[in-house]
């Protein structure tokens, strides 16, 4: 290695070493094994924490709600929706 200082080295070689274990030992093995492990749960959200998390539509493939007052009217697909597709849901460009 370059220089002199011992100290730098080794603070370079420890730092080294533990992105190494990181990587290789921690995200490659044991964080998969422990995801297999736990299985379904390990997406799930704990009702409570659920009721107090607001709901995000990011790509806006919900419905919105209907105001109080009105009725739910029910309208034709577009002309290029799949038959049998959710309504509300995009799938144009959907693979699968």
């Amino acid at each position: 290695m370059l220089g002199e200082d011992r100290v730098i080295k080794e603070f370079g070689l420890s730092l080294a070493s533990a992105v190494f274990l990181d990587a290789l030992v921690v995200r490659c093995l044991l964080l998969p094994a422990v995801l297999h492990l736990i299985g379904r749960r390990t997406w799930s959200v704990p009702g409570r924490l659920d009721r107090l998390l607001p709901r995000l539509n990011i790509e806006g493939t919900v419905l919105p709600a209907q105001p109080a007052g009105e009725q739910a009217t029910t309208t034709a697909p577009p002309s290029g929706a799949r038959r049998g597709a959710r309504p509300g849901v995009a799938t144009e460009g959907a693979e699968g």
